[in-house]
């Protein structure tokens, strides 16, 4: 039975389909069953206006609405032209007086979806649960009671099969613990004869071999009588708790991230390995590969799949040709192909500390895309003629044909920049002395001094300059040289910014903003941008009196300002605290996102960050799918192919930035949590002393950053009601104790070390400067208590999730020997009933 707590009589939420029913009615699931067919009757988003009665809510679509999924029900929208017929004989019309709700039956024969909407039906955003809104709005949004499920959840979840400190199986019921806290824990039935891995029921000798390694598990149900879930193993175990390779593969099961090879039918879609560029192809291009000796990449060391490269070649009259090179990875993937569609499905390459998981085969993006030396490529490029002051005279693009003659590192081209030297032999590019050498080390300092200039403009029109912690890493390598799954780190630093860094970045910049410029022009409905909001300047009020109680005037009520305030925000005693302040913004800024710039309006396209009215991502199509899709508008604007059905239609293209935003959003938490990952195995078996910043205060403890090892992690403090415990001013957004005070942007020492849990490797922060008393981080809060208080010990019951409190003595209850006797008399007489009820 499914009970509401409030009127459900709204045809925008469940169509009409059930009759209105008070607080205190309630339906069963078989009546209830046809809501998932009952949410695709006419709503708000389907092109009429309607009332919703349980909320008291008015709304009305706009014309051509083209919202996929109802905000009220999350209903899918049918097609827009069969909206004005469901509108006319919908349960309400746009006239005052609305009709009798319809029948299950009719509201089941709501209009079918498309066919350009049968893809929408497998997209990442689709609702998997119908909820109705209520009236009261509460902290986090309007809240709502969940009616029904529309989807359930099929994907696999990281899980671990605990063991007691010593290794050993619980002696009691074994437990699951999935890595995902919000999921439930499952319970393992030890003896049972049923198939293997199927509803929790495994042989001791399988328990036994399975404790203490990370297992991948779906949810099959949950009956309403059984305290766990059902499950079953979704494949093998990824390995043992703590191991580098097993870890790695829980964060991208975790992030939901598909592990699995490239399918026989993308492979199919690939050019033979001995592909060579045909001549018909080189006459189509401008050749490069004579004209321009100057090409050369600079890119991370090791770097194999090698998007762009740069020239600046002299003209005259002090002016130069600046060139950018970006690998034309489209050439080799034709349009919905099923390379092209697992591309898009992939979104962008994820970058783990100890491995890669390409959006493209290793084919094209390590070698017959990749602009590696010495060796013929294909290439889209963007020409600019400037001055030295970085003025654009002109413009142009064209489809390439190039060969790039060195491959530096930041640091090798930085120290050729600065005038020293390095190994004639440098990523396997040779660097030839004499002319050769002297015409490289002029061409970088030519892109050295015309990329300042442009960073000085960005700057000057407000640009923001943000920061990251990024942490690296030395890694063990193999007898070929190169890192494996299973590397151990074998020391840790956070990396140095070089100019040669900004070098690049400005080029690849100015060669964004100038293809989204040119896409405007050519399809100022259809353009694939990127955009990133102005920052709340209420957001930034904590920040804001942090600074000024230490004495720095912070202004936050503009970008302009906020500019400003970040280039004076530094101290000549602490080199670290600009970077913090700086990553301190970055996480009060909301993100980048992509989207299709006719379902935008124009005000919203702004790329605050970089201070552009319009910006795209043009310079990393190996990497990154959204650069694929430009480089085949860029190819349309010039002349060069026609544009894909897909990319002019409006709900496909909604579709798409919503699939790139989410994977972009996964690769990011993966490149986090694996560099947490591997700085926790580095510190695995030391501990170390480093400063560490408050970034965030609550009640219960403060926030720290670490910017030796780029770790951020809660810490807890002792409350108000232990001794030398902390009391929360909310007026100040600081924590007070007798002897000292934490607040926002503070500095403190830590010791930093990993805590023994027998489900996973963390990371545990203690404050030792000031002395604050028995400070634990989050990983302390909950160690030891997972496994104890599911079944770790003989005196504890496994079915709780609190420890069991000491039995109180019965008279604080009022209970005498006459009560206790009064209720067993009562229990005895109730089990009687029932027995007799059962019999009859």
């Amino acid at each position: 039975m499914i009970s509401s707590r409030s009127r459900i009589s709204c045809s925008v939420c469940i169509g009409g389909a059930l009759p209105a029913l008070s607080k205190s009615s309630t339906v069963s699931n078989r009546e209830f069953s046809g809501l998932s067919r009952a949410v695709t009757s006419p709503c708000s988003c389907h092109g009429f206006s309607a009332t919703c009665a349980c909320s008291s809510l008015r709304t009305r679509a706009r014309s051509g609405c083209s919202r996929r999924w109802c905000s009220l029900c999350g209903a899918p929208s049918p097609a827009l032209s069969s909206a004005p017929s469901a509108a006319s004989s919908g349960p309400l019309s746009s006239s005052s007086s609305p009709s009798p709700s319809p029948s299950p039956a009719s509201a089941s024969a709501s209009p079918p979806l498309d066919k350009s909407d049968e893809t929408l039906a497998s997209s990442p955003f689709e609702p998997r649960l119908a909820a109705m809104l209520r009236g009261k709005r509460g902290s986090s949004g309007r809240e709502g009671i969940v009616v029904s499920v529309l989807r359930r959840d099929d994907r696999a979840h990281p899980a671990v099969l605990a063991t007691a400190y010593d290794g050993s199986l619980p002696n009691r019921a074994p437990i699951l613990f999935p890595r995902d806290e919000r999921l439930p824990r499952m319970r393992l039935t030890p003896g049972n004869d049923a198939p293997y891995g199927q509803n929790g029921n495994f042989s001791m000798e399988e328990l036994a071999q399975l404790a203490g390694q990370l297992l991948p598990v779906k949810f099959v149900e949950w009956p309403a009588t059984s305290t766990f879930p059902k499950f079953e193993l979704a494949g093998p175990p990824l390995g043992r708790v703590g191991d580098a390779a097993a870890e790695s593969a829980s964060i991208l099961l975790e992030n939901q991230v598909k592990l699995e090879p490239f399918s026989e039918e993308v492979e199919a879609c690939l050019p033979p390995e001995d592909y060579a560029i045909p001549e018909s192809e080189i006459a189509r291009r401008l050749d490069l590969r004579a004209s321009n000796e100057m090409i050369c990449s600079i890119d991370p060391p090791g770097c194999v799949d090698i998007d762009d490269a740069v020239h600046a070649m002299p003209l005259g009259g002090g002016r130069f040709e600046i060139g950018v090179h970006i690998a034309d990875v489209t050439h080799f993937i034709q349009p919905d192909s099923a390379l092209d569609l697992e591309a898009a499905k992939r979104g962008e390459t994820f970058y783990m500390v100890n491995q890669r998981i390409d959006m493209v085969p290793k084919l094209l993006s390590e070698k017959l895309a990749s602009l590696h030396p010495n060796v013929d490529r294909l290439a889209f490029s963007v020409f600019w003629e400037m001055d030295e002051k970085a003025n654009i005279y002109s413009t142009r693009y064209a489809k390439t044909v190039i060969r790039s003659r060195n491959k530096l590192s930041y640091l090798e081209a930085q120290r050729l920049i600065d005038g020293q030297e390095i190994d004639s032999e440098t990523n396997g590019a040779k660097v030839e002395e004499g002319e050769a050498k002297a015409k490289l080390v002029m061409q970088l300092r030519v892109l050295h001094s015309i990329t300042r200039h442009l960073k000085t403009k960005r700057q000057a029109l407000g640009a923001l300059e943000l920061a990251s912690a990024e942490v690296g890493f030395d890694l063990e390598r193999d007898a070929d040289g190169f890192p494996t799954a299973s590397s151990l780190p074998l020391g840790l630093n956070v990396k140095a910014p070089l100019e040669t860094h900004s070098l690049i970045e400005e080029l690849m910049v100015l060669a964004n903003v100038t293809v989204a410029r040119k896409l405007v022009a050519d399809f100022p409905d259809n353009s694939l941008l990127r955009c990133h909001p102005n920052p709340e300047a209420a957001d930034f009020k904590a920040l804001v009196d942090a600074l000024a109680q230490q004495g720095i005037k912070f202004d936050a009520s503009s970008i302009e300002a906020l500019q400003h305030s970040l280039i004076g925000c530094w101290k000549a005693s602490d080199p670290n605290f600009a970077p913090v302040v700086r990553i301190a913004c970055t996480r009060l800024i909301s993100p980048a996102a992509y989207f299709c710039s006719g379902l935008l309006d124009e005000e919203n396209w702004m790329h605050t960050g970089l201070a552009e009215p319009v910006y795209t991502h043009f310079t990393s199509p190996i990497r990154r799918y959204a650069d694929q899709v430009v480089h085949r508008l860029l190819g349309h604007s010039i002349g060069w192919e026609e544009t894909p059905a897909s990319t002019l239609d409006h709900k496909k293209m909604e579709a798409l930035t919503e699939q790139l935003n989410m994977q972009h959003t996964k690769a990011q938490a993966c490149e986090r949590a694996s560099a947490e990952l591997y700085t926790a195995i580095y510190l695995r078996d030391r501990q170390a002393e480093e400063d560490a910043y408050v970034m965030r205060v609550a009640a219960a403890g403060v926030t720290l950053l670490v910017p030796r090892y780029g770790l951020e992690s809660f810490v807890f403090v002792p409350s108000a009601d232990e001794p030398n415990g902390f009391k929360f001013d909310t007026a100040t957004s600081t924590l007070m104790s007798k002897t000292c005070s934490l607040g926002m942007l503070d500095k403190v020492k830590v010791r930093i070390g990993t805590q023994k849990h027998p489900t996973r490797l963390r990371l545990a922060l203690e404050i030792i400067e000031p002395e604050i008393g028995a400070s634990r981080s989050s990983a302390d809060m909950n160690a030891g208590s997972d496994v104890e208080r599911e079944g770790g010990g003989d005196d504890e019951d496994p079915l709780r999730k609190k420890p069991r409190r000491a039995k109180k003595d019965a008279g604080e209850f009022g209970l005498n020997d006459n009560g206790r006797a009064e209720r067993r008399e009562k229990a005895r007489k109730r089990a009687a009933r029932n027995a007799r009820s059962r019999k009859n």
